[in-house]
């Protein structure tokens, strides 16, 4: 848990300077110096791992909680897309490809704001993408038990910060797009990557930050429940 701390740190203050200016390249600028202030201030060394699609084995290399900058192509998809691919078949080379749970906002050929979907919703539909060569997965909150029996061995889940939608814009570049006649937020977009911020919510060994949260809380609030008046 200790290793999510500077990605929030960053994220809120990166959200900030995305509120004031348009300018990505200054926003780019920005996140690295608070990545190596949130560093310095909270005690950590910057040990990162960067990453670039396609992905291989070296995901099973990743523990939940590590921190990823990731780089490359992904592509977009929610609920709608994963039907269409599960019906039509995937309209990319699924091999080590990675997707992202979101519906962006675009205005032409650029991405405006490309914020995390909740991946709940995609629960059911995730076999078939692992199944097909899918390697990992973006989005926010998490997903079920089935889905990290799913990822063991093959996958894997990471999470970026819900509300930070303008600083996921930052870091990605429209390059195309599939099943446009879904419309603009459930379509599967073609998008590179430049070093966007991640963390590992949940490996390929079973490690899952949302699982270990829920433990964590449900643990301290029957130590509460259990206390004597007055202790």
């Amino acid at each position: 848990m200790r290793k999510t701390v500077p990605l929030i740190f960053w994220s809120v203050a990166a959200m900030c300077i995305a509120y004031y200016t348009t300018n990505r390249n200054l926003v780019k600028r920005c996140i690295h110096q608070f990545i190596l202030l949130g560093n310095l201030l909270l005690g950590q060394e910057e040990t990162n791992v960067n990453l670039c699609t396609p992905l291989g084995d070296e995901i099973l290399n990743l523990t939940a909680g590590d921190q990823v900058f990731l780089s490359g192509e992904i592509y977009t998809a929610r609920d709608e897309a994963h039907l269409r691919m599960i019906k039509e078949g995937i309209p990319f080379d699924p091999q080590g490809a990675v997707i992202y749970h979101c519906g962006p906002v675009i205005s032409g050929q650029t991405l405006l704001i490309a914020g995390p979907t909740t991946s709940a919703r995609m629960n059911p539909l995730t076999r078939a993408m692992l199944d097909a060569g899918i390697k990992g997965l973006i989005g926010k909150g998490g997903m079920n038990a089935e889905v990290r029996e799913q990822l063991a061995g093959r996958a894997v889940y990471f999470a970026f910060t819900g509300g930070c939608a303008n600083l996921a814009a930052a870091h990605m570049t429209l390059t195309g797009g599939y099943f446009q006649d879904l419309g603009m937020a459930e379509a599967v977009w073609k998008i590179q990557l430049d070093n966007l911020p991640l963390v590992v919510a949940m490996d390929a060994y079973g490690g899952d930050l949302y699982d270990s949260v829920i433990q964590q809380a449900q643990a301290v609030f029957a130590s509460q429940q259990n206390r004597k008046p007055g202790k």
